[in-house]
């Protein structure tokens, strides 16, 4: 899984510790005003088992991410997405002392 991000640090560390427990290979890639929109060609490259995209909605530059993926055409079965927001148990899960 792919996860983008504008979250601290300390909670990106306690989420990526908390899905390597349930065995999920993660890597996190920042999107906020420091770093902007990464090159989602590269970051997303995969050419034979699919890449998990998992984005926080919140952030600012989750539209023009999306909007990014679009014109790469990056939404296809090599790629399946989820956006999480406050409003997801998942977000919740993971933001607590609990597990996922």
């Amino acid at each position: 899984v792919c996860y983008f991000t504008c979250e601290s640090r300390y909670y990106n560390t306690i989420l990526v510790h908390k899905l390597t427990n349930e065995n999920v290979r993660v890597s996190v890639t920042r999107i906020d005003s420091d770093v902007g929109i990464p090159d989602l060609g590269r970051v997303l490259y995969q050419r034979t088992t699919a890449v998990g995209v998992l984005i926080d909605g919140h952030c600012d530059y989750t539209p023009p991410l999306l909007e990014q993926a679009s014109k790469n055409k990056l939404f296809d079965s090599m790629h399946p997405w989820i956006v999480i927001s406050e409003n997801n148990l998942f977000f919740e899960a993971c933001s607590s002392s609990g597990g996922v």
